[in-house]
Parts: structure tokens; sequence; C-alpha cells
């Protein structure tokens, strides 16, 4: 199995271990009690731009991300929650890079700080 490589780009963000503790107290904080991904302690590896949206691993990485957006939902035994989803593969990575970094391009436009 290939490990799964996480680039950056000007849509993602790095974390600073300096900000990780305020970002995991957000999250813990607005993450509904049952929530599935309460029961992993977390690090959070990039943000999306203006959005709270994280690509996360496990305190105790095991080469594997996760993506956490508080702008979507789904179901879970018949509850609403907060958006997860294990990232399965590095072409699934790069698409949701590659997401982040059209969703910036956009927001720099809408702003006029983009003429390209």
């Amino acid at each position: 199995m290939q490990a799964i490589q996480l680039g950056f780009n000007d849509g993602w963000e790095m974390t600073w271990s300096e900000h990780a503790d305020d970002i995991l107290d957000y999250i813990d904080a607005r993450l509904q009690p049952g929530h599935p991904m309460r029961k992993t302690k977390w690090y959070p590896a990039a943000k999306l731009w203006r959005r709270n949206t994280y690509i996360l691993e496990k305190q105790k990485h095991d080469g594997t991300f996760w993506l956490l957006d508080f702008h979507r939902r789904k179901r879970v035994q018949g509850k609403s929650v907060v958006y997860f989803k294990q990232i399965e593969d590095q072409s699934e990575m790069d698409e949701i890079l590659r997401k982040g970094l059209e969703y910036w391009v956009q927001e720099m436009k809408d702003r006029g700080a983009w003429d390209g």
C-alpha cells in the first residue's frame, strides 16, 4: 500500500503546532456528542483557507488522513453529523487539495485580488 502524501497549495494552510490546541478545541466544541470522530485523538495537519475544513491525522499517525468539513453534513445511524471521511488514496488526496485550490482562486477573484 502506497503512503498518502499531504502536499500544500495556496488553498490549504499547514497548521502550526502552536495553533493545534486551538483548532482541536474548536473541533471539540462543535462536534456532536456522539460523532464518530470523537473516538480518536487527532492532530490537525491542514486547514482550508478561511473555512472550517480540516485534514486530520491521528495523534499516533498510522499513515491515514481524514477530512472533516463543518460546512457539510452526512447521516450516520440516522443522525445528521458534521461531514467526515477517511482519505482512501493519493488520487483522492490530490482531488481534495485541487478543489481547495479552486476554492481559494475563486475567493481571490471574488475579492478582486486575482486577475488571472
